[in-house]
């Protein structure tokens, strides 16, 4: 019993200080908070918060691991969509990725803001690349030189601009549903943006 009642206690704990970090967070940048801010908006002393991190960087890491942890296990459970060539299959990759970052929105939008660290970002984007480079494998091994560097060119645009898609999605405050986000990428992805800016999408 006593076991249980520490749990969640320690649990509790853990999500004040949590909470209280990503207060501070949505408003400076990482390098702007102190464990003494944050000790005093979560309403504990320094002794308590490191029974629970060895220090704000800790801290951080373990948030965005968490996220990408989530993102990544919805990435290998729905790859198979990934290889499709149609454009309604190939959104049902995103749509529960994105159905995911609609529920946790706030984090997300603090995550990805102009002030946040880039380690984030970066890491969404890698998750993205791997995608890229496991569909194109083939294609990329038989290409050489020029050839070779024009195609990397052109994935590393897409993906570039697949994720500034993403988050200016997040930092707008998610206006269209994780369903429209998912079909329009994955239309430029499979047809072409021009297709989209002279109004030729359905």
């Amino acid at each position: 019993m006593n076991t249980n009642i520490n749990s969640t206690k320690m649990y509790c704990t853990r999500q004040k200080i949590i909470k209280a970090f990503l207060d501070l967070y949505s408003k400076k940048s990482f390098e702007q908070i102190y464990i003494k801010s944050l000790t005093e908006a979560a309403g504990i002393n320094r002794g308590t918060f490191y029974l629970h991190y060895l220090d704000l960087e800790d801290l951080i890491t373990t948030i965005e691991i968490k996220q990408l942890d989530a993102i990544t296990k919805l990435v290998k459970e729905f790859h198979h969509f990934y290889y499709s060539r149609k454009n309604d299959e190939f959104a049902q990759f995103f749509k529960p990725i994105f159905s995911y970052i609609v529920e946790n929105k706030n984090l997300f939008k603090i995550l990805t803001s102009s002030h946040s660290r880039p380690n984030f970002r970066q890491s969404f984007k890698m998750i993205m690349k791997n995608n890229f480079t496991q569909r194109f494998h083939s294609v990329l091994r038989a290409a050489k030189d020029k050839e070779l560097f024009k195609k990397e060119y052109i994935i590393e645009s897409l993906i570039s601009g697949n994720l500034g898609m993403i988050i200016h999605w997040i930092q707008s405050d998610i206006n269209l549903s994780s369903d429209e986000l998912a079909e329009l990428i994955s239309y430029t992805v499979v047809k072409s943006p021009l297709d989209i800016i002279e109004g030729n999408i359905k």
